[in-house]
């Protein structure tokens, strides 16, 4: 399961950096991506809830590679519904992290992220980079 984290993890990294760079991702690339989605989909259930349908996981609660279905899912409707012209990669020299701008700030004041908005982000997966966190004013 660790080898298909990491390789869904660098697959996702390629597809995103090349669509910021306005290149098409790498077939290989997405294969991986929808290996894990068709993985993803066969433990995937709609359901009938108060406000209409949703899709609900069916398998176990202790499946470990349940977080890759989430990933793939979550990544899959970025490139398909979201906003991919609010993609940034960080400009640390030994950084490298994809992030997606928050609609509230826009384009032009990329540049003028509050360090508290960075700080949430890289807090959450257990880092702060160092180059993000220098923001101007």
């Amino acid at each position: 399961m660790f080898a298909r984290a990491m390789a869904l993890r660098e697959a996702l990294h390629r597809i995103f950096k090349a669509t910021m760079t306005g290149r098409p991702p790498q077939g290989l690339d997405l294969k991986t991506l929808n290996d894990e989605l068709l993985e993803a989909r066969s433990h995937e259930s709609l359901t009938h809830a108060e406000n209409g349908f949703m899709w609900e996981w069916v398998s176990s609660d202790s499946a470990l590679d349940r977080m890759l279905w989430a990933i793939a899912h979550s990544a899959a409707e970025l490139l398909s519904k979201g906003d991919l012209s609010r993609l940034r990669q960080c400009g640390g020299e030994e950084c490298g992290w994809l992030l997606k701008m928050p609609a509230e700030i826009g384009a032009a004041n990329g540049v003028a992220w509050r360090t508290a908005e960075i700080w949430k982000r890289f807090v959450a997966f257990g880092r702060v980079c160092e180059a993000a966190v220098k923001v101007k004013r």
